[in-house]
């Protein structure tokens, strides 16, 4: 009954965004509820992560666990979990129906952070990316918000990914992402060192592996 909704859904409407468009700024700032997962809100904007490769799943309660099962690949064998330039998300339909967010979340990598639709169009997320509107499918937004890729192939996203990290010039010391390093980076590099947080590729300033003074001393310099 369920794959037989999903082909009615494919036949009710077309996305909004083709490969190459760039995401407007109403779905830039369009709130999500992140139901399980590891980020510091309970709202997520694509906007929030501007500046990094954002690299999403759509996925339904109903539906197989493929979207999930490449995620996981790409977090795990692909190493996208230790690079800070790319945020992993999973856009998540019909919670409860049968599984509720955490069950489907601890299916996959533990931790990615699962968005729902919140006072918004069922299926919202889905109809702006999604070409064919199936729940198995990933998607990738460069850093300057321009929608790159959608499909099921785990290497042909690692491969876009490692072309978009060669191909972009990333701002030194711009640590959340405004287009300018100025003291609102040197205290959020400070916060990074007090706080002992996970690594992260944007805060190592000379790349050498460590986040310490050295790279807050670079950072007033730039």
């Amino acid at each position: 009954m369920r794959y037989f909704l999903s082909i009615l859904i494919s036949l009710s409407f077309s996305s909004y965004y083709q490969i190459g468009d760039t995401l407007i700024e109403d779905h830039q700032n369009t709130s999500f509820e992140v139901c399980y997962g590891d980020y510091p809100s309970e709202q997520f904007q694509l906007g929030d992560v501007r500046g990094k490769i954002i690299v999403f799943g759509i996925s339904a309660s109903w539906w197989p666990y493929i979207c999930t099962t490449s995620l996981e690949v790409l977090i795990n064998d692909y190493g996208f979990g230790e690079d800070s330039r790319i945020h992993v998300v999973e856009h998540f339909d019909d919670p409860g129906q049968p599984y509720q967010c955490d069950q489907w979340g601890n299916i996959g990598s533990e931790g990615i952070p699962m968005l729902i639709t919140d006072n918004l169009p069922t299926y919202e997320f889905q109809s702006w990316f999604s070409i064919d509107n199936n729940f198995m499918t990933m998607g990738v937004i460069d850093p300057d918000m321009v929608y790159r890729y959608y499909g099921t192939s785990v290497y042909s996203v690692s491969t876009l990914v490692d072309e978009i990290i060669s191909e972009t010039e990333w701002i030194t010391g711009d640590l959340n992402f405004d287009s300018i390093t100025n003291i609102l980076d040197i205290v959020a590099l400070v916060n990074h060192i007090l706080n002992a947080d996970p690594y992260n590729y944007f805060s190592d300033i000379n790349q050498d592996s460590i986040i310490n003074i050295q790279d807050v001393i670079l950072i007033l310099n730039v």
